[in-house]
């Protein structure tokens, strides 16, 4: 498997599965709405609104531009397991998604984020730290942007919302917001055939995009990436 720079840029990562090198290369053509199999939600492209204000987020909470709570990208493990101390346990999956191994972070049976590594590369002490995701709810960025956000609302934070899914990424459904950190890609609580995205389409073409979604549409986990 060709070894990444990073997870937004090669071809063989997840974004590049979910289609999403067109929104790198600013050449996606924006959809229109519809889903196949999906509730019959009225479609909304909401209207930009103030960003809300938030109560400043608790560093060991905190999703970054480099890093989740204490665990910054470039650490090595060794140096991850360190900070976040002995009431922690790290747990490996090798089999997270297509592609795909993770180390679990817990606090009991709870798992506040992830160490994600290529599979055929086991991450090891003295590896360094490239990709980290969370699916906490408890985890936000400094705006308040986390896992559970709506859509609608990161919107408002981030700038317009572009949904895609790619079935050569089984089907997992993205959003990028205009004005996002670059290191930071979101997944949606949408699945196949109940995806969050409203498409004209979603049979044909592997990848499929739109700017209209559904009024529940919001925020499943939060990847962060090496540049």
């Amino acid at each position: 498997m060709k070894h990444p720079t990073n997870l937004l840029r090669s071809s063989a990562m997840i974004l590049a599965r979910a289609g999403s090198v067109g929104w790198i290369c600013g050449a996606i053509a924006l959809a229109g709405a519809g889903c196949a199999n999906s509730p019959p939600t009225e479609a909304v492209t909401p209207a930009p609104s103030p960003a809300p204000k938030v109560a400043p987020i608790d560093p060991a909470r905190l999703i970054a531009a480099n890093g989740i709570g204490p665990v910054r990208l470039g650490m090595t493990l060794a140096q991850a397991k360190r900070v976040m101390g002995a009431n922690v346990r790290w747990e490996n999956t090798p089999n997270f998604m297509v592609d795909f191994g993770a180390i679990a972070v817990k606090s009991g049976s709870t798992v506040l984020f992830y160490v994600v590594y290529e599979a055929d590369r086991p991450l090891r002490d003295r590896d360094s730290i490239s990709i980290l995701m969370t699916q906490n709810p408890a985890y936000k960025t400094g705006e308040g942007v986390g896992p559970s956000t709506s859509i609608a609302r990161v919107a408002s934070i981030y700038g317009p919302a572009t949904l895609s899914f790619n079935w050569d990424d089984e089907g997992r459904e993205y959003v990028r917001f205009a004005n996002q950190p670059s290191s930071m890609l979101f997944r949606t609580q949408g699945r196949p055939n109940d995806f969050d995205g409203r498409y004209p389409a979603t049979q044909g073409d592997a990848f499929h995009s739109t700017t209209t979604y559904r009024p529940t549409a919001a925020i499943s986990a939060v990847w962060v990436s090496a540049p």
